[in-house]
C-alpha cells in the first residue's frame, strides 16, 4: 500500500512538473516571438526614419516626387515603440512646425513680404530640427532593440 501512494506521489510530482515546463516553455516561446515582432517592427521605423530624411533632403532640393513616411513611422512607434512615446510626440510636433512653417514661408514669398534667402533660412532650421530628432529616434530605437535581443 506505501509502495502504491508513493508511485501516486510521484506520478503527481511528475506530472506537475512536466506541466510547469510545458508552461515555462509556451511563455518563452510566446515572448520571443513577441519581442521578435517587435525588433522588425522598430527596424522598419528605422528605416522609415532615414527615408524621412532622404525625403527632406529631396523636398528641399525641388525633386521629391513621393509622399512622406512621416505618418507610418509614427504608427509603427506608437504600436511597437511603447517606450518612445516622447521621441514619437517630439517628432510629431517638429513635422507640423515644418509644415507650417512651409506653408507660411510660401504664402509670404507670394505676397513679396519675404525674401528668397531668409525663406530658406527658414526651411533649412524647420529641417535641421526635424532631421535631429530623426537621428535621436534612431538612436533611440538602437538602444530598445538592443534590449530586445
Amino acid at each position: 500500500m506505501e509502495e502504491l501512494i508513493k508511485a501516486v506521489l510521484l506520478l503527481i510530482a511528475g506530472g506537475a512538473i512536466t506541466l510547469c515546463a510545458q508552461i515555462f516553455l509556451k511563455r518563452k516561446d510566446r515572448n520571443e516571438k513577441k519581442n521578435t515582432l517587435i525588433r522588425e517592427k522598430l527596424e522598419q521605423a528605422y528605416e522609415l526614419s532615414i527615408e524621412s530624411q532622404r525625403w527632406l533632403s529631396e523636398e528641399i532640393s525641388g525633386h521629391s516626387q513621393n509622399t512622406h513616411p512621416f505618418d507610418k513611422l509614427r504608427m509603427l512607434i506608437a504600436l511597437y515603440g511603447r517606450e518612445l512615446p516622447s521621441a514619437e510626440q517630439r517628432i510629431e510636433e517638429q513635422e507640423f512646425q515644418y509644415f507650417k512653417m512651409r506653408e507660411q514661408v510660401s504664402n509670404e514669398r507670394s505676397s513679396g513680404t519675404l525674401s528668397f534667402d531668409k525663406s530658406q533660412q527658414l526651411i533649412e532650421k524647420e529641417t535641421l530640427n526635424l532631421v535631429n530628432c530623426h537621428y535621436e529616434l534612431r538612436q533611440q530605437i538602437k538602444e530598445l532593440v538592443r534590449k530586445l535581443i
